[in-house]
């Protein structure tokens, strides 16, 4: 069975949690609230144990495969959560993936979160695990339409009420980006200046104040070359929340890649380039201004940084990841 990430709610209402779930796609968001739901709808079963594993190596798989054969000492059932950011499985993790599907799961559920996997539906290991019963819950990109009804039902549920001109205003500031856009929506809530209505004066210096000091302001500065603001927006997001490096890392990885594809193109094929990023008209004059004012070498080298940083939060590559971040905004700033 397969669903799409905003539905998955409203499909388990009067069904059981399946025994085995996949998760992946491209809105992040949608991922996580689909992990979520299927983490209550899994305690309300009584699953009440909760394990997360995390898969980046060969000997990773084989610890997921112990758990599923061995039960629990301490609770009769158990969800256990598979995380990974493999695009691809390779021969292994496929075989892997073959054994799973042919296991009993006794008093078990699991979730694979692969929320990076891409185009698995020809592979041997998916089939394998569609036909022993897996529920495939699938987010992708939002089309404008479909963007602008989830910021309409998430500000309604957040018991928030624009003007037209405000919530245009919402609209094209985050251009796409539902998790940017929920965490505005997070914060408008909770912001003294939450009316019974909010205008476009007010939307938009509230915005503002909200960019400055997140991970969209330590964009901004990256995009600026102003290393030493991205420094201490960094040391800023840190000290809140140490877990935003994942998103970060995220970002730079996705903006250097655009930008280093706009660098040795023609002028005539940044339109295809934005469209295929899914990078709205607002935001494209934000990389045309960092294209302008970062080197190619400064790209290249943010990139690398970015790739140390996801082996870093894989396990891969000793260190801390926000002290390497850190140190390389202030490599740049002193240069």
């Amino acid at each position: 069975m397969s669903i799409e990430a905003t539905k998955i709610a409203h499909y388990l209402e009067n069904r059981s949690l399946p025994n085995l779930s996949l998760i992946y796609g491209s809105e992040p968001l949608l991922n996580q609230e689909a992990l979520d739901i299927l983490r209550q709808k899994a305690k309300q079963e009584g699953y009440l144990e909760r394990q997360r594993l995390e898969i980046s190596r060969h000997a990773d798989w084989q610890i997921l495969i112990t758990e599923l054969e061995s039960p629990s000492l301490f609770s009769p059932n158990r969800l256990i959560e598979a995380h990974s950011q493999i695009k691809k499985a390779d021969n292994h993790a496929a075989k892997q993936l073959v054994k799973i599907a042919t296991l009993p799961f006794s008093k078990i559920k699991l979730i694979l979160h692969f929320p990076r996997l891409d185009k698995p539906q020809k592979t041997e290991w998916y089939k394998s695990l569609i036909r022993s019963g897996m529920l495939e819950i699938i987010s992708t990109n939002l089309s404008p339409q479909a963007y602008e009804q989830q910021i309409q039902h998430r500000l309604s549920t957040a018991q928030l009420r624009l003007t037209q001109s405000a919530f245009d205003t919402f609209l094209d500031y985050h251009e796409g980006n539902l998790l940017a856009a929920q965490q505005s929506i997070d914060r408008l809530k909770y912001s003294q200046e939450h009316t019974d209505i909010l205008d476009k004066t007010i939307i938009e210096r509230l915005l503002d104040d909200f960019s400055r000091l997140t991970i969209y302001g330590f964009k901004n500065a990256l995009f600026n070359a102003d290393w030493l603001t991205a420094y201490r927006i960094a040391e800023k997001i840190e000290q809140e929340d140490k877990y935003q490096i994942t998103l970060i890392n995220w970002h730079l990885m996705r903006d250097m890649h655009i930008l280093l594809q706009l660098a040795s193109r023609t002028k005539q094929e940044y339109a295809d380039i934005f469209k295929t990023a899914n990078i709205y008209s607002r935001q494209q004059k934000h990389y045309l201004y960092a294209l302008n004012r970062l080197r190619p070498g400064v790209i290249s080298s943010t990139l690398k940084l970015a790739a140390k940083l996801d082996r870093i939060n894989k396990g891969a590559e000793p260190g801390d990841p926000w002290l390497t971040l850190k140190q390389y905004c202030l490599l740049r700033a002193y240069r």
